[in-house]
């Protein structure tokens, strides 16, 4: 776990510990298991499809045992693997176990977890008032039992909700210290949320000299690790960056890295934020069609979500764009591709997976597509484009 968080990962070490363990009579307890271990490093890399039936086969195991404490940490990190990869439903309802959990063993450092976890999705579905209860009741308890980690990540939430309802120097104030304490304790890994919020929050309230350390810090951090998300985020930040000082090419270049990197990986919300970012850099270099397709696919990201906060910022962002709006039954460049491949008989499990999006997002760009065409199947669907086509 040390070598995890502080990016000094020696080749096989973690490999050999779940080899050992296999061969045990005896099972170990969460904090002890390098098997547990292996999917906390692997959700750090953003291989939650790796990690989620490493922590379900842990739980079942812990379930069998009757060992509760370790059972409750691993549907913790379920909890992660599901609110990441946008399957908030699931990530809700791990939320619930944990709390009922937490309250059972009356255990507060794990009571403390739990709240964190209610914050961190309330916060992201646009709940502020549940969310900042929690989060603060989170620190609270991380302050009494000295848990300082917790209370970072509690604070961080705490941040984002200030950066979510638009208050960004409110969320300054939580978020600024937050990623010089990880600095100072030698804690290297990158898939924090600390820094890519504190990142755009500087740059939101015009402390660019200060942003600009904290992107070289975390861009230095990104690269070591690999994380696709800690690079996507990264990359998003030097977007920001470069075209707060002007430098829209730069900025193109740098969001054109995010998007890439985006596409390693499943997280959503996370790709929302950056194709609001390409929006707005878009609009700003008067490219209005670019910017508009951008802005509209992380609409729908952001509505398929439930993240009703962030899908009114880029609703904001869209009514900035000049001109005129497309038509009715004008469909947006994502829903073109989606359409596309379900008039080719792909099932949307397959269209998720060729396009890097979560079936719940397939799902709503097939509903948008059939009102504005005015059809109610795939066979309609291939038909109108089949038409199209020809008519090309």
């Amino acid at each position: 776990m040390a070598e995890t968080w502080t990016l000094e990962v020696t080749p096989g070490l973690l490999e050999r510990g779940v080899h050992l363990e296999e061969e045990l009579e005896a099972s170990l307890e969460f904090h002890e298991s390098p098997t547990v271990t292996m999917a906390r490093r692997l959700m750090c890399l953003s291989a939650f499809d790796r990690a989620r039936p490493i922590l379900e086969a842990a739980g079942a195991e812990a379930q069998a045992r009757g060992d509760e404490g370790t059972r409750g940490h691993v549907l913790f990190h379920l909890f992660q693997v599901e609110w990441f990869t946008g399957q908030w439903a699931t990530a809700a309802t791990h939320v619930g176990a944990v709390i009922e959990l937490a309250d059972q063993l009356g255990d507060e450092q794990f009571r403390c977890i739990a709240r964190y976890a209610q914050a961190l999705l309330d916060a992201h579905r646009g709940d502020i008032p549940k969310a900042r209860a929690a989060a603060q009741e989170a620190v609270e308890i991380s302050e009494a039992i000295s848990d300082a980690l917790f209370g970072l990540q509690s604070r961080t939430v705490l941040g984002f909700i200030e950066l979510s309802v638009g208050d960004p120097e409110a969320a300054d104030r939580h978020l600024r210290p937050l990623p010089p304490w990880l600095v100072s304790r030698g804690w290297e890994e990158p898939t924090d949320f600390a820094w890519t919020n504190a990142i755009e929050v500087l740059l939101g309230i015009g402390k660019l000299d200060v942003a600009r350390a904290y992107i070289e810090q975390y861009e230095d951090r990104a690269k070591r690790s690999t994380s696709p998300w800690a690079l996507a985020t990264a990359a998003r930040g030097r977007g920001l960056l470069a075209a707060a000082e002007g430098d829209l090419a730069g900025a193109h270049a740098a969001l054109d890295r995010a998007l890439a990197e985006h596409e390693r990986m499943r997280c959503p919300f996370e790709l929302g934020r950056t194709l609001l970012a390409v929006g707005t850099v878009r609009r700003r270099a008067r490219q209005k069609r670019a910017a508009r397709d951008a802005l509209e696919q992380g609409l729908v990201l952001f509505e398929a979500l439930g993240a009703s906060l962030w899908a009114q910022r880029v609703r904001d962002e869209l009514q900035r764009i000049s001109g005129r709006r497309p038509g009715s039954d004008e469909l947006t460049t994502m829903e073109r591709r989606v359409a596309s491949l379900a008039a080719q008989g792909l099932a949307n499990k397959e269209i998720a997976s060729a396009l890097y999006i979560s079936v719940h997002t397939v799902e709503a760009h097939l509903t948008r597509t059939y009102r504005k065409l005015g059809i109610r199947s795939r066979a309609a669907l291939a038909g109108r484009l089949s038409a199209s086509n020809a008519r090309t």
